[in-house]
């Protein structure tokens, strides 16, 4: 199995009226948004996660690495992920990507990501 495609959508949502969340008080908000990573292979499986992100960040410094790898191959993938020339801390798109690639894998593997890590 090889990566053949990896893409990022920013989805908004607008809510119907302001929101004031828990997490930081005197806020408000009126809409959210998400990124979503989808990881795709030749073998016709795909890995999807929301996350925050660029989708041109993915497409052009994440995706050149990744495409052609084997998706298994996590350890080598998460090292290509924080070694993308900056800061790994500085950009979260690599998050949203791993994410979506434990999602493929636990797809092919026919699993959830959760017991595959150990969940009994």
């Amino acid at each position: 199995m090889q990566i053949t495609g990896i893409t990022t959508e920013i989805y908004q949502l607008q809510f119907p009226r302001p929101v004031s969340p828990a997490w930081t008080p005197g806020a408000s908000w009126s809409s959210s948004e998400a990124s979503v990573f989808r990881i795709e292979t030749d073998e016709g499986v795909a890995g999807v996660a929301a996350g925050v992100g660029s989708p041109a960040f993915v497409r052009d410094v994440i995706a050149p690495r990744l495409i052609g790898r084997d998706p298994f191959k996590t350890e080598q993938i998460t090292n290509l992920l924080r070694d993308h020339g900056g800061p790994w801390l500085g950009h979260t798109s690599p998050w949203g990507v791993e994410l979506a690639l434990w999602d493929l894998i636990g797809k092919a593997a026919g699993l959830p990501v959760s017991r595959m890590w150990g969940r009994v």
